[in-house]
């Protein structure tokens, strides 16, 4: 496999969440594994969520919450603009997915991702042409070995 990999909120935010250790190990993986080979790719709005996840389901305090939504601007890559608004709104009522997730996976698409890693099990496999991979799956599985 080649090209970037879209990561949702839910896998940065489980991969600091030592609640559900055999998650949090899987997550941490995927993260490693994206980030060594620079293939991680995340949007505005992961960035938005990600910071709202910290400081409301982690409780971290603003600082904490605010200096590790701030390690990730390097990833932040994929556009969000009125073409994936317009994108996600097919996306939405194509494959009945929510807003939030359509946003997503427009810009997954976008930015030129052929997979989304998310912990949202809901989704079908594959939707506008985007793979959807959860991170129990191990990344060498889908990246191949570093």
């Amino acid at each position: 496999m080649s090209g970037p990999v879209f990561v949702d909120t839910n896998v940065i935010v489980s991969a600091r969440d030592g609640r559900f250790p055999t998650q949090q190990r899987h997550c941490e993986a995927w993260l490693k594994a994206l980030a060594a080979r620079r293939m991680m790719v995340i949007s505005v709005q992961v960035l938005k969520e990600h910071r709202n996840a910290l400081r409301r389901k982690l409780q971290l305090d603003d600082a904490t919450a605010h200096s590790a939504t701030r390690a990730l601007f390097h990833w932040c890559t994929a556009p969000l603009d009125v073409a994936e608004v317009a994108r996600a709104m097919d996306i939405e009522r194509d494959y009945r997915t929510s807003w939030w997730d359509a946003l997503i996976i427009a810009s997954a698409k976008a930015a030129g991702c052929g997979f989304l890693l998310t912990e949202d099990a809901q989704w079908a496999a594959t939707i506008a042409g985007v793979r959807i991979i959860d991170p129990s799956t191990a990344p060498e599985a889908v990246l191949g070995a570093a």
